[in-house]
């Protein structure tokens, strides 16, 4: 009889114990973003101002965790792509030149492999592998440097366009400086 009180008290202790651990490590998720984290996670990435803007203009942003806040700079980032992937679609039918279409083709290209690569990393957000985002985004953000590139001689990409590529670069880089910060945190 006494060993089935123990076994019944060690288990007991044991569910305790594994409820008080769960709650310890969910209360650490429910890390809520402040100003003062956003300004520090923007004061990391290339244009601050423009962090902060995009960032606090999306109202998921008043009530969500770190990991939200990734998910909210991959879905800025992932439209981004996915509007300019489609201006370039319309610059190819509408270029009757040969030199100036073939670039539009190269980033065509770059952009489709970027939304792939942004695929892949909203597939590591959902397990919580943050390196994993942090790899897919990087090979986003050089793709399209790739395709930026493609217009540092003229002609010159239209004014329109050449602002899609920047802001693809600014909105992935504030991606990569989140998917950094999480793990830290929990």
């Amino acid at each position: 009889m006494r060993f089935l009180g123990s076994t019944t008290s060690f288990l007991v202790s044991l569910a305790l114990f594994v409820i008080l651990f769960v709650n310890l490590a969910f209360s650490k998720l429910q890390v809520k973003v402040t100003n003062e984290l956003l300004q520090q996670i923007c004061s990391a990435t290339s244009d601050a101002n423009f962090c902060l803007q995009v960032l606090k203009s999306n109202p998921r942003t008043a009530s969500i965790d770190l990991r939200g806040l990734a998910l909210i700079s991959l879905d800025l980032t992932e439209a981004s792509a996915t509007k300019t992937y489609a201006t370039i679609n319309a610059l190819i039918k509408q270029e009757p030149n040969a030199q100036p279409k073939s670039r539009y083709v190269f980033c065509s290209r770059k952009y489709a492999s970027a939304i792939g690569e942004l695929g892949v990393a909203r597939r590591y957000w959902q397990i919580g592998d943050y390196k994993g985002v942090y790899n897919q985004v990087s090979g986003a953000v050089e793709d399209v440097e790739n395709c930026g590139d493609e217009f540092e001689v003229p002609p010159p990409v239209p004014i329109q366009l050449r602002q899609k590529i920047n802001d693809f670069g600014k909105l992935g880089v504030i991606v990569l400086v989140i998917a950094q910060r999480v793990p830290a945190l929990y």
